[in-house]
C-alpha cells in the first residue's frame, strides 16, 4: 500500500469538504500520479474532476507538483509516486500587466545601493551615487 497526501488549494476546498490536505491510500506498491488521482477521486471526486479533463489529462490551467517537481516535466500522469509523497495542486495564474522594466524598479541597482524612488527618471542616479537633489 502507498500513502500520499494531496495539498488542496483554497479554490478547490469546497469540493474537498473544506480540507486543505487529503490523505489517500492506494492499494498498489508501485504507483504513478494517475493512480493517486484516481484514489483522490474516490474521496473527493469534485477535486479530481477539476484537475483532470474529460479525456483524463491534467487541465491546461492546473499545475500538479509531486514534491517540488511539476508533473509536466516528470512524465505527466505516469510520474512515479513514492510512499509518503506530497502532491500539490495549484491553479495557474495568468494575465495581468506584467512587471515594469528593471530600470524602472531598480532591480538592476547594486545590492548595496539605495533603489531610486518612483517619480525619478530612469537616468536619475543621484540616489545611487550618494548625491542629493
Amino acid at each position: 500500500m502507498t500513502r500520499v497526501v494531496f495539498l488542496i488549494p483554497t479554490p478547490l476546498r469546497p469540493y474537498a469538504g473544506g480540507r486543505s490536505r487529503i490523505q489517500v491510500d492506494v492499494a498498489k506498491h508501485a504507483i504513478v500520479l494517475g493512480d493517486a488521482l484516481e484514489a483522490l477521486g474516490q474521496v473527493a471526486p469534485g477535486v479530481r474532476d477539476r484537475v483532470l479533463t474529460e479525456q483524463g489529462e491534467v487541465r491546461q490551467h492546473v499545475n500538479v507538483f509531486v514534491g517540488t517537481e511539476s508533473c509536466r516535466w516528470t512524465g505527466g500522469l505516469e510520474t512515479p509516486i513514492a510512499d509518503g509523497a506530497e502532491i500539490a495542486i495549484f491553479p495557474a495564474i495568468s494575465g495581468g500587466q506584467g512587471l515594469p522594466a528593471a530600470a524602472e524598479t531598480g532591480f538592476n541597482a547594486p545590492l548595496n545601493q539605495p533603489v531610486p524612488s518612483s517619480g525619478r527618471s530612469q537616468g536619475d542616479t543621484s540616489m545611487r551615487e550618494g548625491r542629493s537633489r
